[in-house]
């Protein structure tokens, strides 16, 4: 048999049949058409697409990261608009806490954390008011992995208007921060809560002739037995009576001046025209806020005082001293009087024996004026509606009732 000789049939660019030939078929110089080029245009896109992920996928991904932080502080900014045009106040985790130019970051419970690099405290917000009718929940970073550090901070401008931000972005060349169009309400003493950004615990104020003052004791700080002593270790130390957190809670903490001083120097104002120290002893107040002076005290004593002899009931001087004074001043300084003071009595932690005393008969604040071995402080009484002021030993344990700046 002999053998079958395979052959191809060449064909001319205008159709016609040649004459047979081993080749395969050439095209020629046939263009491609518009769906070839469509495909070809296609798979190069995708291909270069794939080799850029492999290439850089940091950046890729970094670069989407940065899109999600910008709509989530649209919404923060969103949300907090409509709610301030809807009640004309900010939502009580935001009212009354931001000072001028202060960055906190926002998160869900009571924390230290990093922000650019440094670490600040964070304002928890917990407003049923607010989150879940007018934001759904707080956002969270996407390059976090806490669901409690929101990786977002909040910041009062220039003209009150407030700006949120990301604390860390992929480009870090260009900060991601919004501001948004509704301005902060001026804090309103009375109206208006502080909040401590240390561990966002809220307190009433109470306006009182001119002077704005919590309208609580202060409890701020971790919990020591009444055997020990507090001292300068860096830490807030605080007793509270019968060694009974529950009594914290309700009355504020205990302190000895020192540590209500955070160690710092004993100050007093010059008399009734400047009762505030012309440097007044933060301590352990919050932020804007500080532990009254001798005479500030003796400036709410009148400002309460509708006796007549009020001038010298209240002397603005350092001689007149451990006696019950006035005649119903202390009335309205305690809890349901008329002044909105709600001065608890919360007893004491007594310097010698270390033993707790005097809860529900006897209320005691501290000023920021020291004698000797004592400190200024003021005491009213279940028993009548007299203050007493005098000189007391440093290493009592008394409560603290801060003064705004």
């Amino acid at each position: 048999m002999g053998r079958i000789k395979k052959t191809f049939l060449r064909y001319s660019n205008t159709g016609r049949q040649n004459s047979p030939s081993t080749s395969i078929l050439n095209f020629g110089s046939r263009g491609f058409t518009l769906l070839e080029l469509i495909v070809v245009i296609a798979i190069v896109a995708f291909l270069a697409a794939a080799v850029f992920i492999l290439v850089n996928p940091a950046k890729r991904i970094g670069q989407a990261q940065d899109a999600q932080r910008l709509r989530d502080i649209q919404a923060l900014v969103r949300a907090l608009d409509l709610y301030t045009a809807d009640n004309g106040v900010l939502p009580a985790s935001f009212d009354g806490y931001i000072q001028a130019g202060q960055k906190v970051v926002l998160c869900s419970e009571p924390d230290e954390l990093s922000c650019d690099g440094q670490i600040y405290d964070c304002l928890v917000v917990d407003d049923n008011d607010f989150l879940g009718i007018y934001l759904t929940q707080l956002p969270i970073d996407p390059g976090k992995e806490s669901p409690t550090d929101t990786g977002y901070y909040i910041s009062k401008k220039v003209g009150d208007i407030v700006s949120f931000g990301a604390c860390d972005t992929y480009e870090t060349s260009a900060e991601i921060e919004m501001a948004g169009v509704s301005k902060l309400a001026p804090f309103v003493c009375g109206a208006h809560q502080l909040v401590d950004i240390r561990d966002s615990r809220k307190y009433n104020t109470v306006k009182i002739g001119t002077q704005c003052w919590m309208a609580q004791h202060l409890n701020i700080g971790t919990m020591i037995a009444g055997a020990d002593t507090q001292t300068d270790n860096g830490i807030i130390e605080k007793y509270c009576y019968s060694d009974n957190t529950t009594n914290c809670n309700t009355d504020g903490g205990l302190y000895q001046w020192a540590e209500a001083m955070q160690y710092g120097s004993s100050c007093n104002g010059t008399g009734e025209s400047q009762p505030a120290c012309a440097s007044p002893a933060q301590g352990i107040c919050p932020e804007g806020w500080h532990i009254p002076s001798h005479y500030e005290l003796t400036a709410l004593e009148r400002a309460v005082c509708t006796s007549g002899t009020c001038v010298t009931d209240f002397p603005y001087d350092t001689t007149t001293l451990n006696s019950w004074r006035g005649s119903n001043e202390g009335t309205k300084l305690k809890v349901g009087g008329t002044s909105g003071m709600e001065m608890v009595l919360a007893g004491s932690r007594h310097h010698t024996d270390t033993t707790f005393s005097g809860r529900t008969s006897f209320g005691n604040i501290w000023s920021s004026l020291e004698s000797s071995t004592n400190a200024w402080i003021r005491v009213v009484r279940s028993s009548d509606g007299l203050i007493y002021r005098n000189p007391n030993n440093k290493l009592t344990g008394f409560s603290v009732r801060c003064v705004k700046d």
